[in-house]
């Protein structure tokens, strides 16, 4: 029963993180959407490396990419180095109290959206100002810890492991 627990309380916190991302916004709120999808990889990532890891994130990412209608697998690689980072790092993650974890996720997102920016420049395709990718990426930092608390309450709750 809780194997069924466990893969369901994923599922529904990953389409609760697609949800939040393709929420509209107005114009001036765009900027300072967090990075929904990345947050919950990386808690999956670093809770339950041998159940979440890199190839999970790299469907959700192929699923990202269509629905933001960027390059297929653009999101995908990036989704995987968060994943891959998360996974070769969750030892050291874990033993970090949750606003030590808040600089890490700012420089796995960090590295995300870089990639994504280079690819965008590489392809022509047209970018949007820097600090837009600046403001989610510390807007997602600053809101690590509660959405940490969160799911980790739900982890807890459901007796996930």
């Amino acid at each position: 029963m809780r194997r069924n627990h466990r893969y369901g309380l994923i599922a529904i916190t990953l389409i609760i993180a697609f949800c939040l991302t393709i929420l509209p916004l107005p114009e001036w709120a765009v900027a300072y959407r967090p990075y929904w999808l990345m947050l919950v990889i990386i808690f999956w990532v670093l809770v339950l490396p041998e159940v979440f890891g890199v190839g999970i994130s790299w469907c959700a990412g192929l699923l990202f990419d269509v629905l933001q209608g960027a390059l297929l697998g653009q999101y995908a690689l990036a989704m995987m180095l968060v994943a891959y980072l998360t996974y070769k790092l969750h030892y050291q993650l874990r033993a970090f109290p949750v606003w030590q974890q808040s600089i890490a996720v700012f420089l796995f997102i960090s590295l995300a959206q870089l990639f994504v920016l280079w690819t965008n420049i590489l392809i022509g395709q047209a970018v949007i100002s820097y600090w837009q990718y600046g403001i989610g990426i510390l807007v997602s930092a600053l809101i690590w810890p509660i959405v940490y608390s969160l799911l980790h309450s739900y982890q807890l709750r459901y007796r996930i492991q």
